[in-house]
């Protein structure tokens, strides 16, 4: 049976008792119906596991749990990726961001279109980013990281484009000729910055300020990709080529 992981992001010893709160109370009582002396696994965030054991449980309380004991394990890929991805509705974005977490991105920005920018947006997105973040947390849960994805302030895709620097930037682009082969030839790659757009693809204006960030441009194939499947297609060929689903 697989023991159950919750996210717990605080240093703990061994021999300590935790108290869970309420929404970790709820899911280990009333989603997975444990009972007392189960075992638990929490993560912390940053690749500490702890084997914990219930020894109090109460529908009207919180559940305690006492560590036994502690281990640090890393899953994270040795290739960084930094996905950019232009704001999309809701389901989509949530889809693409737990995608993200199974698939070993580092880190997430969500991307404004130039015409779409204006800071007043930026507020309304404060909730979103509280979702955004707990649906990485429950698929680090789900999929063994023990290493949070960060998500980032949604930024303009100007803002974004100045602070990658020399790093190496890919948009995958549809229309492009080049494959991710050429790309491979040039360069022994750790890091890696790509975007990818809105249905309907970038605007001229996004599209010259990425040119001249000096961005390759890759294909994923000779077929037209819904914006979720060329998410999941463009980390596992990043992957497969320079991380680790090619090992």
């Amino acid at each position: 049976m697989r023991i159950p992981r919750i996210y717990f992001p605080h240093d703990c010893k061994i021999g300590e008792i935790i108290v869970l709160n309420s929404n970790a109370t709820h899911y280990i009582i009333h989603v997975l119906r444990m009972k007392e002396n189960n075992i638990v696994e929490l993560f912390n965030g940053n690749n500490i596991i702890y084997k914990t054991k219930i020894i109090n449980l109460n529908k009207h309380s919180k559940v305690k749990l006492i560590i036994l004991y502690k281990t640090y394990k890393s899953i994270e890929s040795s290739l960084k990726l930094h996905l950019g991805q232009v704001l999309l509705s809701s389901k989509k974005m949530e889809f693409i961001i737990q995608k993200a977490v199974e698939l070993g991105v580092n880190t997430v920005t969500p991307i404004i279109p130039i015409r779409n920018y204006n800071t007043s947006k930026l507020n309304l997105l404060d909730t979103k980013i509280k979702r955004w973040r707990d649906i990485i947390n429950n698929s680090c849960a789900q999929c063994g990281r023990n290493k949070i994805m960060k998500i980032e302030t949604p930024k303009s895709i100007l803002d974004w484009c100045t602070i990658l620097k020399k790093n190496i930037k890919i948009y995958f682009n549809p229309y492009s000729n080049n494959n991710i082969y050429k790309l491979k030839k040039l360069l022994l790659i750790n890091k890696i910055y790509f975007l990818i757009g809105s249905e309907s693809g970038l605007s001229k204006e996004d599209d010259l300020i990425i040119n001249n960030y000096k961005f390759f441009n890759i294909s994923l194939g000779p077929r037209i990709l819904r914006v979720e499947t060329a998410v999941i297609s463009a980390t596992t060929i990043l992957q497969t080529v320079f991380g680790d689903m090619g090992n």
